[in-house]
């Protein structure tokens, strides 16, 4: 597209469920299904493909950043670190606290084309930012 074309795009609702605090919507184009969680309620959620009555479970703090891997396991950003999670099996494992360097919580997370894991600082008050990359082979 060259950017002056109209695109038609029709948005519409799924399912008749509400969340307190929405956040990290990720499509799994393997297994079909989109995760989100919910920071206001503490749950992990994921609707798949052509259900709108979403399946989940609640998490051992605030998730907020959902990274696909290359297995059935999510990574999940929680309050004192990153997650394994299957969510099949509604399992949570510690993969690799944050560094106290982060100075908080971690905030949204992605992946880059290496497979590094990038996550933000959160802030709820005026303040510093930083960014951090997390590497399976060599840690943050």
């Amino acid at each position: 597209m060259s950017g002056n074309e109209e695109v038609d795009m029709q948005v519409s609702r799924v399912g008749s469920f509400t969340l307190g605090w929405g956040e990290s919507l990720t499509w799994d184009e393997r297994h079909q299904r989109l995760y989100f969680v919910d920071c206001a309620t503490r749950k992990l959620h994921w609707l798949d493909d052509g259900e709108t009555t979403p399946a989940g479970f609640e998490l051992p703090s605030m998730g907020a950043g959902i990274v696909l891997t290359e297995g059935d396991d999510i990574i999940v950003v929680l309050d004192d670190g990153l997650y394994l999670c299957a969510p099949d099996e509604q399992r949570v494992e510690l993969l690799s606290p944050f560094p106290a360097e982060l100075g908080g919580r971690g905030n949204d997370a992605c992946a880059d084309l290496a497979g590094n894991i990038i996550t933000g600082k959160l802030n709820l008050a005026p303040g510093d930012g930083s960014s951090w990359q997390y590497s399976h082979t060599r840690g943050w």
